[in-house]
């Protein structure tokens, strides 16, 4: 914790990265498949809780 806390104090910055970047999974490729080429249908949220 000190030296975390120093190099805040060093640096006036936080020794932290959040640029990682996340896959998306496969039912939101295949979602994002669909709305490129126009072959969806659009629900309500009722719908959908519905199911």
């Amino acid at each position: 914790m000190k030296l975390f806390l120093n190099q805040v104090a060093e640096t006036n910055t936080v020794p932290l990265s959040f640029d990682y970047k996340q896959q998306p999974s496969a039912s939101t490729l295949q979602a994002i498949a669909e709305l490129e080429s126009g072959d969806y249908t659009e629900s309500t949220l009722d719908e959908l809780l519905e199911s």
